[in-house]
């Protein structure tokens, strides 16, 4: 499912960093106008002994103009500003967020119901300091308590390097396993000009051989 009332999805087959093809996500040209691209299913929650991951490789053409968040929400992507909604029954999530348009700063997100965390520091630092910039994000569920956050970042025009752990998050009265997930991308344009997102490829799967909620 997309969230397409102000915006635009698009196949692109010559993106810059993206040579073997993607899509683009563009926001409307008015401030605050959002766009994201999730799953129409929600089969993610973090069960025990049900381990997941999801990962993602964007460029955003703007660093201090867009907001982005990538990774599992309970929310529908056309919930305004879902990205910075404050936790609370119905809102749960997983990610990495940016959630001010003019801060450069990565934060990560793990919430359920009124616990956690909607935008909190990486153990390592992160930015999104430079137009264009190639991000790889992934996230993993061990599903034994540590959900735990990669990432790669290279200017455009550099080849992506492998991701390394940045974050391990494993408060319990963060992490929502009470609650089903769509895995989501969503950008959100910080002044009255669209933003546009790159997209090589989102992605998911569950490593066991049980059956999750949804799939």
């Amino acid at each position: 499912e997309a969230d397409d009332a102000s915006g635009t999805i698009q196949a692109k087959s010559n993106a810059t960093d993206f040579e073997d093809g993607g899509f683009t996500l563009v926001t409307g040209g008015s401030s605050a106008d959002q766009m994201a691209v999730a799953t129409s299913i929600t089969p993610f929650r973090c069960d025990t002994g049900l381990p997941w991951w999801i990962t993602t490789r964007v460029a955003f053409d703007d660093h201090d103009l867009v907001e982005f968040f990538f990774g599992i929400s309970e929310q529908k992507v056309n919930v305004d500003s879902q990205h910075t909604s404050a936790a609370a029954t119905g809102k749960d999530r997983v990610g990495f967020v940016k959630d001010v348009h003019n801060d450069d700063s990565i934060h990560f997100a793990a919430s359920k119901n009124t616990g956690g965390t909607i935008a909190d520091d990486l153990d390592t630092a992160q930015t999104y300091d430079a137009d264009g910039s190639v991000l790889t994000m992934g996230i993993h569920w061990d599903g034994a308590g540590n959900i735990k956050f990669y990432l790669n970042k290279v200017a455009t025009g550099t080849e992506p390097g492998v991701m390394t752990l940045v974050h391990t998050y494993t408060t319990t009265a963060g992490i929502p396993d009470d609650s089903n997930n769509r895995l989501t991308l969503f950008i959100e344009n910080g002044s009255a000009a669209a933003r546009t997102a790159t997209v090589e490829y989102l992605q998911g799967a569950y490593t066991t051989t049980v059956t999750p909620n949804g799939l």
